[in-house]
């Protein structure tokens, strides 16, 4: 069954080592260290590498070259070079290059997989030296409980329904499961539901599906409660970073990663898969390097923070407004502060971002040269209109405004005595305020629903933020001597308490399109059968979930086109050797106030016609002498199993040399 250990156990196994394999592995073996802070070079690394699988998958997307061997192929000559590289810096000779490394490799003079493992050991060893922040073992012991509790809670409340239900969450799960088969069958934008769109997500679940061996609906289901995780590591990393208390950083990390949906957010979107959620992994980080290329002026800084905006472009246009936000904020500053001394700098930032907005807009105008429209739900989302008023803020809304007025109190008083100090956070201040005026007025103002609806999201991730930064400049002050570690330490323990006592902990629940059982069986056939040997008869919503391992005809269709009284005509070769039908028992219907009713609601009524004329069907096909099983049947649904006996047929005329006119195998 879906929900057992076992099959739990071994898919997420297969997910998360392709995800360290691809995003931490090869970034470290094959980019090197980017910095001396460990924790930066993971999440530089990490940065990178998701702009190189995104930018490399659209180009072997367009070339028709996308495929496992030639993903393997890039890997081993950028493996290769590395290590010629190391070679010459080592002072060997110039022309051992990469032919002969891979002779000594063959010839077993380099053990290449040891030199992996020492590598891996070394960088875990000293990532555990740099996460050890205090030198006290208690501290070091408690502050690692309190963490791994948070993380753990946080994953148990986005994991628990992909892990308990077979049905895809939310009606968006069957859009982006198409586009992730899109993508592996080389085919980017098509019509009518796969027009133009920013494809970065689903290229980054490609590139994994390719490298786990799996139903890519399983890494689709996983994908996104991983990237509500990451979401909060991100927000624990950059309160650290930017006040250097580590507690604060946890506190506020908790708060996200338990109560997010206190800010009025939709916290369910982080149990289902959507581009929003994946590119605000990149937003915070990419404010963070932003800061730490004006602290150090580092180019390598530089380059991350570019590259981590040219991502959130490459995945979710509405996500990358706020990231261009909080560049141009910093350009701003610097033009202000000195605009002679800063010219290199700001003009820097100003070129990152004209090449990072002309990156985003190379596959939208591909796509469009190619005469393909715009997504058309997207654009219907993106320009409709409402009347729309001002937000009610929530209390937690005045929490957070509370803590961003000590937050800017803190920069006045420190203003004169630490002034750089205050001019770093200073553009952080100013995109705190920036969100939320966008948050609670833009919808009003602009009467666009996307603002109204949208921002919900990206003001929770800040209103955090500004909660955790508020809090960590006091208490990184009291982090100093050991009677304010103990105070911190209470604090964030109580913060965690009171978020489990009064918002509990349970999975999120996101509404679902079909039975858990109906998935269920899928996967069942999927093992049981060849790729593309099997039919499945249903209605329109699963052919995501079928196409790529099997082909899926409408009921409606079906019952026209195929006779039931002379089956197993030359034309019954398009549906494959294997046919089930799947008969719903009891139409699974979607609660009646949810908004995705208003769509779906018309369906239901067809889809209980088409059943009764399936069960007419089948009752004139065995009349008529055929035969078929129950595959499976439950309070809900069943499944009939008809052997396709056109395939005897091809066999003899095979055989004996006759013709047959073959129709294409696809429905």
């Amino acid at each position: 069954m879906y929900a057992s250990f076992s099959n739990q156990f071994a898919n997420m196994s297969k997910f998360f080592i392709a995800f360290i394999f691809l995003f931490i592995i090869l970034p470290s073996l094959i980019g090197g260290r980017i910095d001396e802070d460990d924790v930066d070079n993971l999440a530089a690394n990490y940065i990178r590498a998701v702009f190189w699988v995104i930018v490399v998958g659209y180009v072997l997307v367009f070339t028709k070259l996308y495929e496992f061997l030639t993903m393997f192929a890039i890997i081993i000559l950028l493996l290769c070079r590395k290590l010629s590289a190391e070679t010459k810096l080592l002072g060997r000779r110039s022309e051992e290059g990469t032919g002969i490394l891979i002779l000594r490799f063959l010839d077993k003079q380099v053990n290449v997989l040891k030199v992996i493992t020492l590598k891996v050991k070394n960088t875990i060893f000293n990532f555990q030296k740099t996460t050890a922040l205090s030198h006290s073992n208690t501290e070091k012991v408690v502050f690692a409980g309190l963490t791994f509790i948070v993380l753990i809670v946080s994953a148990y409340i986005r994991f628990g329904d992909a892990i308990s239900h077979a049905a895809m969450p939310l009606s968006d799960s069957y859009i982006t499961l198409d586009w992730i088969k899109g993508v592996e069958r080389r085919q980017l934008f098509y019509e009518p539901e796969g027009g133009v769109y920013p494809r970065g997500l689903s290229i980054y679940m490609a590139t994994i599906h390719k490298f786990s061996f799996m139903d890519a609906m399983y890494v689709l289901k996983y994908t996104g409660p991983l990237n509500g995780l990451l979401i909060g590591v991100s927000i624990l990393y950059v309160v650290y970073k930017l006040v250097k208390s580590k507690y604060a950083a946890l506190a506020a990390a908790a708060i996200y990663g338990i109560g997010a949906g206190i800010f009025g957010s939709e916290i369910v979107r982080q149990a289902a898969t959507n581009s929003q959620e994946f590119a605000l992994v990149f937003l915070l980080p990419t404010i963070y390097f932003t800061y730490k290329y004006l602290k150090e002026r580092r180019q390598r800084d530089f380059l991350t923070a570019i590259t981590g905006l040219t991502v959130m472009g490459l995945i979710h246009t509405f996500v990358y407004f706020f990231g261009v936000i909080a560049v141009s904020i910093n350009i701003f500053i610097l033009f202000v502060k000195a605009p002679v001394k800063n010219f290199k700098y700001y003009m820097k930032l100003i070129a990152g971002g004209i090449f990072s907005a002309i990156t985003s807009l190379v596959p939208f105008a591909a796509g469009l040269f190619e005469g393909i429209g715009l997504h058309g739900s997207s654009v219907e989302f993106l320009t409709d209109i409402g009347n729309i008023s001002l937000k009610k803020l929530l209390a937690t809304d005045y929490l957070a405004l509370v803590a961003f007025l000590l937050f800017g109190i803190y920069l006045l008083i420190i203003a004169k005595k630490k002034k750089k100090e205050a001019y770093l956070l200073f553009p952080v201040f100013l995109l705190i305020i920036s969100v939320f005026i966008i948050y609670y007025a833009g919808g009003y103002l602009t009467k666009s629903t996307l603002l109204n609806e949208r921002t919900k999201e990206i003001w929770a991730l800040f209103a955090v933020l500004s909660i955790g930064i508020s809090s960590g400049v006091l208490m990184s002050r009291m982090e100093i001597r050991t009677i304010g570690k103990i105070f911190s330490m209470g604090i964030c323990f109580i913060c965690l308490v009171l978020l489990v006592k009064f918002i509990g902990v349970k999975p999120l629940e996101p509404y679902k399109m079909e039975w858990d059982s109906g998935v269920e069986q899928y996967l069942k056939m999927v093992k049981q059968y060849q790729p593309k040997s099997w039919t499945l008869v249903a209605e329109e919503i699963q052919y995501a979930m079928v196409t790529g391992t099997g082909f899926l005809i409408t009921t409606e269709n079906f019952t026209n086109d195929y006779s039931a009284e002379d089956p197993f005509q030359d034309k019954w070769l398009n549906l494959g050797e294997n046919i089930f039908i799947y008969q719903q028992k009891n139409i699974f219907e979607v609660n009646k106030s949810n908004i995705i009713y208003n769509i779906e609601g018309p369906k239901y009524e067809k889809m209980k016609i088409d059943g009764e004329a399936m069960d007419e069907w089948l009752k004139l096909y065995k009349s008529s002498g055929g035969s078929y099983s129950i595959y499976y049947e439950d309070q809900n649904i069943r499944i009939v199993y008809i052997y396709n006996k056109a395939f005897e047929d091809l066999e003899k005329k095979k055989l004996w040399g006759g013709r047959l006119n073959v129709f294409n195998n696809i429905i």
